[in-house]
C-alpha cells in the first residue's frame, strides 16, 4: 500500500469512529431516558471520541515516519556531497572553464545539445565515451513517472550516435554497472536498438553493493561532462560540464583510461 492511500485508509478509519461515536452519544441523549445505562453510553461515546480525534492529531503532526527520516537523511547527504564536489571543481578548475547543471532537466538538456551540435558540426569520426557507474542504493525505477522531454532528447542523440554509420559516423563506448535484472534488461534494449552499427561497443560489470559513482562522459575531443548519480533512477541528478584538454591536464589517469577503454 503506497504512503498517501494508508494516509487516507487512516483518516477512514478515524472518521468511522468519530461518526460512531457521535451516533451513540445522540441517540443515548435523545432516545434513552435518564438512567444508569444512558449515561455509560454518553461517557463511552465521549471518550471514544475524543481518543479518535487525538488520534487522528497526532498521526497528522506529530507521528515520526522512518521512511521520511531516512530519505530526507539521503538527500541531505547527496547535496552536501554535491556542493562540495562543485566547490572542489570550481576551486580546481576556475568558475570560467566549467558550467555546472544543477538539475536533471538542465544536464540531460545540456548533453543532447553538445551531441546534437558536435554531430552537425564536425566532420570525420566523432567518439563518444560513457561510464554509466551505478551503484546501489535500494530498488531503482527504469522508467520516469511522468514524461521528460529532456531525457527523451538526451535518449534519442545518444540512439542516433550508437546507429550512425558511414565515414562521418560516430565511435561510442559505454560501460556499466550491471546491478539488477531491470538494467540488464535496459542494457539489452539498448544493444537491440543499435543493431550492426560499426561502432558501438559495451562493456558491462557486475559488482553488488557498490557506492553509487560519479558518472563520466567525453563528448568529442572538447567535452567533460561528470554526473551526479541519481538514487531514484538509472541515471543522473545533476552534472559539471568541462573541456575535455582540462580533465587530462588535471586528471591525467582519468583521462588515459577513456583513451584505452
Amino acid at each position: 500500500m503506497e504512503k498517501n492511500q494508508f494516509k487516507r485508509f487512516g483518516w477512514a478509519i478515524y472518521l468511522s469512529i468519530g461518526l460512531t461515536a457521535l451516533i451513540c452519544f445522540l441517540f443515548a441523549t435523545y432516545k434513552i431516558p435518564d438512567s444508569t445505562i444512558r449515561d455509560l453510553i454518553v461517557n463511552l461515546s465521549s471518550e471514544l471520541f475524543a481518543v479518535a480525534l487525538i488520534f487522528f492529531v497526532v498521526q497528522q503532526f506529530f507521528l515520526w515516519d522512518p521512511e521520511d527520516e531516512r530519505k530526507k537523511q539521503h538527500e541531505t547527504l547527496l547535496n552536501s556531497f554535491k556542493e562540495q564536489l562543485e566547490n572542489q571543481l570550481e576551486e580546481t578548475l576556475g568558475s570560467s572553464r566549467a558550467s555546472h547543471y544543477l538539475s536533471r532537466d538542465e544536464a540531460y538538456t545540456a548533453v543532447a545539445r553538445t551531441v546534437a551540435h558536435i554531430s552537425s558540426t564536425e566532420h570525420g569520426e566523432k567518439h563518444l565515451m560513457l561510464a554509466a557507474l551505478h551503484g546501489h542504493s535500494g530498488r531503482r525505477r527504469t522508467i520516469f513517472s511522468h514524461p521528460n522531454s529532456a531525457f527523451e532528447s538526451f535518449a534519442h542523440q545518444m540512439q542516433e550516435s550508437e546507429r550512425s554509420s558511414g565515414p562521418g559516423r560516430w565511435y561510442v563506448r559505454e560501460l556499466y554497472n550491471v546491478t539488477d535484472e531491470e538494467r540488464l534488461k535496459m542494457i539489452v534494449e539498448r544493444m537491440e536498438k543499435a543493431g550492426d552499427a560499426e561502432g558501438f561497443e559495451v562493456r558491462a560489470f557486475c559488482l553488488e553493493n557498490v557506492l553509487p559513482q560519479l558518472t563520466p562522459m567525453v563528448i568529442g575531443k572538447e567535452n567533460t561532462f561528470i554526473g551526479v548519480d541519481d538514487y531514484t533512477y538509472y541515471g543522473i541528478r545533476s552534472a559539471i560540464h568541462m573541456g575535455a584538454a582540462l580533465l587530462e591536464r588535471r586528471c591525467p589517469l582519468c583521462f588515459q583510461w577513456f583513451s584505452r577503454h
